[in-house]
């Protein structure tokens, strides 16, 4: 009985010399799969916003729920998913190198992604850019807060499904990634490349003006294009990080407000900052789905999500705690009543997300509930939150035209 690879190399040179490469047809097929199926997604859940152009922000929001839901699992789901798919269907015969293939099918993904997402994310937001400064807005947040989500697509392309001595150097090399991930997410690389950079003198008087108010002073404050007005704090390091729009979005003393919240998770301790940790390594076993589906096999797999969620449901318990404690600080920084809900809700105006979500277990507290705790009455009655059935409806017809 002949070994497997000697029988591969006596049927080679009987077929084809396209053969061996034909799987590079695969990345291209991977891009317009997921352009095509993320079109589809945005057309059908955009509808009902493109008839609310007059409406009250609030109910915009409402209507925008579903696309801003679907839109964010079509940025990499298709990617991951197809360049997962690239490595079953390329073949013992292919002449492309298994890493490079799923590296390409998952660039050509996200790239039909991006295109599509492109086009309804203008139309949303009333800005148009150019293709360099929409790609600095795509890419950068992604890098700056999700660098193992990426690190997940960088082990899936490196790990060969059977375990071995490789295996375990690249779940050392994971662990290591991940570790960078926690202490200052992507903003190293961000600012090496010249994508981010330090916050110009007035927002550096503004966290100032703040880290005075609350005693504790970060370690470095930087800007980072994105799509919308927005800030982050990153625990471990001890650094700030602000949208270029956030400037145009908010004024000065709201701004304050906000770096006092960001300030506040600055100060959270030991215990809260190693469970954020936890939160982030506990998608590290995802890169390695082929040794585990090779090992345990299907059940593997599934155990895998269930321990996921399970944790990330108790953890989410946490970080909610966590909010409401940085809303806290962040109110104590006011220079006028009002100012921290004033800033709450004009981040959530522009960038359209419910005042109410609906949600069973958020991250975050309401917006609603969030500007009443602050004193503060907001000018419309308790909104109702996002379709769920409509929501669960245009992902179930996503679903069916993807498969």
């Amino acid at each position: 009985m002949p070994e497997p690879a000697s029988a591969l190399e006596a049927v080679r040179p009987l077929l084809p010399a396209w053969t061996g490469w034909a799987s590079l047809a695969i990345p291209p097929a991977a891009f317009g799969i997921s352009a095509t199926a993320t079109w589809f997604a945005g057309r059908v859940t955009i509808g009902p916003l493109r008839k609310m152009s007059g409406a009250c922000w609030v109910e915009r929001a409402r209507a925008a729920h579903p696309h801003r839901r679907i839109a964010g699992a079509m940025a990499l789901a298709p990617a991951l998913m197809l360049a997962m798919a690239s490595l079953d269907l390329s073949g013992p015969l292919s002449h492309t190198p298994r890493s490079l293939l799923f590296a390409l099918t998952a660039v050509s993904a996200y790239v039909g992604s991006f295109t599509a997402r492109r086009g309804f994310a203008g139309e949303i937001s009333g800005r148009r850019a150019s293709l360099g400064h929409d790609l600095l807005r795509e890419i950068g947040p992604l890098v700056l807060v999700a660098p193992h989500v990426v690190g997940l697509f960088v082990l899936n392309a490196i790990v060969e499904p059977e375990p071995g001595a490789g295996t375990w150097a690249a779940l050392g090399l994971g662990a290591s990634g991940f570790a960078l991930a926690c202490w200052a997410g992507g903003l190293p690389l961000l600012c090496w490349l010249g994508v981010a950079r330090s916050a110009d003198a007035q927002l550096a008087t503004i966290v100032e003006s703040a880290a005075d108010r609350t005693g504790v002073r970060p370690s470095g404050v930087y800007v980072v294009p994105m799509h919308g007005p927005n800030a982050f704090a990153f625990p471990l390091s001890q650094r700030l990080v602000f949208s270029e729009q956030i400037t145009d979005t908010i004024d000065d003393n709201e701004l304050a407000a906000i770096a006092g919240h960001e300030l506040g998770h600055l100060s959270e301790r030991w215990p809260a900052r190693l469970a954020r940790v936890a939160g982030v390594f506990a998608l590290l076993p995802f890169g390695f789905v082929a040794p585990i589906g090779y090992s345990i096999g299907t059940s593997g797999i599934f155990s895998l999500l269930g321990t996921y969620y399970l944790i990330i449901f108790f953890l989410v318990r946490g970080v909610r705690g966590l909010e409401q404690r940085a809303d806290e600080v962040g109110r104590g920084c006011e220079a006028n009543s009002g100012d921290y809900a004033r800033a709450l809700e004009a981040l959530h105006e522009a960038n359209l997300i419910p005042a109410v979500t609906g949600s069973s277990n958020p991250t975050h507290p309401d917006l609603y509930d969030r500007l009443r705790s602050s004193g503060f009455e907001p000018a419309y009655p308790r909104p109702a939150p996002p379709s769920r059935p409509r929501l669960l409806g245009v992902c179930a017809v996503e679903a069916r035209s993807a498969a």
